[in-house]
């Protein structure tokens, strides 16, 4: 799966959206040093062209500690600016407060009084729901992995009661909000705790190497964050010493050493973004940070700009009259795992204008195939995307399985790696930054598919394989 994008916001909201400046175009390969290019010597020193040092990796690669040609670009949206579709109305009346408290505790608790006037409204998400009630939120996640049972969080305004645990909320676990801390075990949690503006809420995270995000790589350095291991193999001492309000981790059920962290007095919430079924969907779970934080309004602004510019670019792309056919992954001990036709990888191909030959498959997960059967049904695709890792060029399949050099992409010298973006330890941005920011991974694949409608655009996580 992909490893599960500042100031308090009152009245008006400014949301901060990281946008990943390019380093390369889309149609024709850079020659100079960039970060994930392949290089000879280990330890070596380059840079990039607009002077960024790069340093050869231990995988001999060009990479920097932080990866760079990262920009922030504001967002800055009226008061009354929220979502587009209607949000949930709060239990009680009349509302006495203006603005979600984002730090500290209610005081001189009220129960007319209306915690969080700023809401969420789920738009495109079909595995995470949201019901506000006048001093609590109910999170819940219909399917935390495939087959299992709904579980729900109930987000509490920290200062007031707790409601009884009944009813629909029976087993239900409290959480008080805004959370303090937080222990995260996706790389994707991390620029969704930036792009609602509370990247010192992270103290650990589970394989600091993976870590892209600039605010955790700075806490990794500094020692403010701490790697502690995932789920079974997690670091409970070390947890514990960390006393954070959450630990927010998925799981595909089974041993997954979460009981281990709940007997050690953790609160663990689960995030289930992995079943979402589109692009959209999948990057709305940043809202489940702003829901832990009380930064919906942030959350909100920041996902309707994403949604409008997705959108907008989808309908250009789909309108295409040439559906280039696209085949994604490669094989891995000698099973190709190609996304199944409901899985939201394969959405973003259709956004793209692209033809998907699984298309008509109703799996959210990954198909398990043998070459044979990709020759026999892509025959006809010219575009191969997330290739091999760290491939060079087209020799480097070939060395793996000479029966590479039959697809029609390869022949035709169209296949493109997704690891533009790794950093000097290994960890690809694609599986951080790109999950939650489909509008510019979108617009990286319309760039391969379609160059004639972003004539000039530089991609930002694909690299093309050349000969």
């Amino acid at each position: 799966m992909f490893r599960p994008l500042s100031a308090a916001i009152a009245l008006s909201a400014t949301a901060s959206f990281l946008v990943v400046a390019p380093t390369q175009a889309a149609t024709k390969p850079s020659t100079q040093a960039a970060a994930g290019a392949r290089c000879t010597k280990v330890g070596a020193s380059a840079s990039t062209a607009n002077g960024v040092a790069l340093k050869c990796s231990a995988k001999k690669r060009w990479a920097a500690d932080t990866l760079p040609a990262v920009a922030v670009t504001a967002v800055t949206t009226s008061p009354t600016t929220m979502a587009s579709t209607p949000t949930p109305t709060a239990t009680l009346s009349p509302t006495k407060s203006t603005a979600n408290i984002t730090s500290g505790c209610a005081t001189n608790v009220d129960p007319s009084t209306d915690y969080f006037p700023e809401k969420a409204s789920i738009l495109d998400a079909t595995n995470l729901q949201v019901r506000y009630e006048h001093n609590y939120k109910v999170v819940t996640v219909p399917q935390v992995f495939r087959g299992a049972k709904a579980t729900s969080w109930v987000l509490v305004q920290c200062g007031t009661p707790a409601p009884k645990l009944e009813g629909d909320l029976a087993g239900a676990t409290v959480v008080n909000v805004p959370i303090a801390s937080a222990a995260i075990m996706s790389t994707t949690l991390a620029p969704s705790f930036e792009i609602v503006g509370t990247p010192e809420k992270i103290v650990a995270v589970d394989d600091p190497q993976n870590y892209s995000t600039p605010s955790v790589v700075k806490g990794l350095a500094a020692g403010t964050i701490k790697g502690v291991g995932n789920n079974a193999k997690a670091n409970v001492e070390s947890l514990i010493a960390l006393k954070p309000s959450v630990v927010l981790t998925y799981t595909f059920g089974g041993a997954d050493g979460l009981d281990k962290l709940r007997q050690a007095g953790l609160t663990v919430v689960l995030e289930g973004s992995s079943l979402e079924q589109t692009p959209l969907g999948r990057a709305e779970w940043t809202k489940l940070v702003g829901l832990l934080t009380n930064r919906e309004k942030v959350a909100q602004v920041a996902y309707d700009k994403l949604r409008a510019d997705y959108t907008a670019l989808a309908t250009k792309a789909s309108a295409s009259v040439r559906k280039p056919v696209v085949i994604s992954g490669s094989m891995y001990q000698g099973t190709w795992f190609m996304p199944g036709g409901k899985s939201f990888p394969a959405q973003l191909i259709r956004d793209a204008g692209g033809a998907y030959p699984w298309s008509t498959d109703t799996s959210v997960g990954s198909l398990s195939l043998d070459l044979e059967t990709v020759l026999d049904k892509a025959y006809d695709a010219t575009v191969w995307i997330n290739a091999g890792y760290l491939w060079d060029t087209l020799k480097a399949p070939i060395a793996e399985d000479a029966r590479y050099r039959n697809l029609l992409s390869f022949k035709a010298d169209n296949v493109w790696g997704n690891d533009k973006r790794v950093n000097a330890t290994g960890g690809t941005d694609f599986f951080e930054t790109a999950v939650v920011r489909p509008d510019l991974l979108l617009a990286d694949l319309v760039a391969v598919l379609h160059p004639e409608l972003e004539p000039g655009y530089t991609t930002i996580w694909y690299r093309h394989i050349g000969r």
